[in-house]
């Protein structure tokens, strides 16, 4: 039986010296362990003597950069995680401002001049105080935009922008008319109403939306209109709610 079994190791050992192939890939396969074991020591070796010399080790660090380049990074990444990038973001915002921009003018400019005209024939102690409309709709100019009107101290009209962070929907912002109930100064007031005007630029229309006094009031005007005619329309509402807050509030000399 001993015999058999040195048989077959004999045999065995004479097959791998015969077989030169597989003898290459056994002592690859040494070769390759031994280097790797070797690559390790060495790591070991270096890591031991910047640990003694002090040497930094800063092959993980990225280079120096400003905080400001780290800090665009930062957001840029964060906002892309949630839409485009910032620059495509921006134009969008100055595309859509350039656009939608000239509609949000003549709504302004209509309601002023429609009240100064009612204030110079009938009503010299309507107060009027609107800036112009702003040239950028989605930044701070328009957050920052009031407008206010007094016609009494039991009425009275706010202007502001319901401005948008980002476009939603293609949307723009909203100029909101609101009709107020006090003075919101000698008395205060409440909403009664608002008007309030956006512009789609998908479709390149105004819509316009009512509550309150202003749904009964303004029940004839469209839903929404198009640039060409939105003068026509903004002036006819203004026309309406001037003459109502005329008609109905007590006007007095004290505004």
């Amino acid at each position: 039986m001993a015999q058999d079994d040195e048989t077959r190791a004999d045999s065995t050992l004479r097959w791998i010296k015969n077989n030169k192939v597989f003898s290459a890939l056994i002592v690859l396969g040494i070769v390759v362990i031994a280097l790797a074991a070797f690559q390790e020591a060495v790591g070991r070796l270096v890591r031991a003597g910047r640990d003694l010399l002090g040497t930094d080790d800063l092959t993980k660090v990225p280079p120096q950069e400003s905080f400001d380049a780290w800090a665009r990074e930062f957001y840029a990444a964060e906002r892309g995680s949630i839409g485009p990038a910032l620059s495509d973001r921006s134009s969008e915002f100055a595309a859509a401002s350039r656009a939608s921009q000239p509609s949000y003018a003549t709504a302004i400019q209509a309601i002023h001049v429609g009240l100064l005209s009612y204030r110079r024939q009938g009503h010299p102690n309507i107060y009027i105080d609107i800036p112009p409309a702003p040239s950028d709709l989605f930044g701070a100019e328009a957050a920052q935009f009031r407008g206010g009107v007094t016609f009494s101290r039991r009425c009275s009209w706010l202007l502001q922008f319901d401005n948008p962070e980002h476009i939603r929907q293609r949307q723009g912002p909203n100029l909101v008319v609101t009709l107020m109930n006090g003075d919101g100064h000698v008395q205060g007031g409440s909403e009664v109403g608002t008007v309030a005007m956006r512009f789609d630029f998908d479709n390149a229309v105004i819509h316009i939306e009512r509550t309150g006094l202003a749904s009964s009031l303004l029940v004839d005007l469209p839903a929404f209109v198009r640039p060409a005619n939105f003068e026509r329309v903004v002036s006819y509402a203004t026309k309406l709610l001037i003459e109502h807050q005329l008609s109905t509030c007590e006007m007095d000399d004290t505004v």
